[in-house]
């Protein structure tokens, strides 16, 4: 468990640091404007941060935040999951397949106890699969 933990620490420490650039790339300054008819109300006006502006510049900025996240956010993941997806179906499979061969005779608890299992390996496929149905659709729309 404690492998998890730090696991679960770093996603969290990285996704602070991918979005701690976002926290401060903007300012805000109270500007008067007149506003159905009423002169002097008092709005917010968001400005990019300086340094966004004249030390990186809009478009750097904006492009590398994009890629990053397309690349790490999106894309990375979704393929992993697929990838794994695809590998725990086959290892299915695969189990399948052997225990059909050890089991020709019909074990009525062995079965069931199995088919329980496949069961629920089969719905965990089945929740990433729609799960990935959603997120890369978002993907596509993110880079585009």
């Amino acid at each position: 468990m404690p492998r998890v933990l730090k696991c679960v620490a770093w996603i969290s420490v990285m996704a602070s640091l991918h979005q701690s650039t976002r926290f401060v790339d903007r300012t805000y300054e109270p500007i008067k404007i007149s506003w159905r008819g009423q002169d002097s109300v008092v709005v917010c006006r968001m400005k990019h941060a300086y340094w966004v502006e004249h030390w990186v510049t809009l478009d750097v900025y904006f492009t590398l935040y994009y890629a990053f996240r397309v690349i790490f956010v999106h894309t990375g993941p979704c393929i992993s999951l697929v990838v794994l997806n695809l590998l725990l179906f086959r290892a299915m499979r695969d189990a399948q397949l052997k225990r059909d061969k050890l089991f020709k005779e019909n074990r009525k608890n062995e079965c069931k106890r199995l088919r329980d299992s496949n069961c629920t390996t089969l719905m965990l496929i089945v929740v990433v699969t729609v799960f990935l149905m959603t997120e890369i659709p978002l993907a596509v729309v993110t880079v585009s």
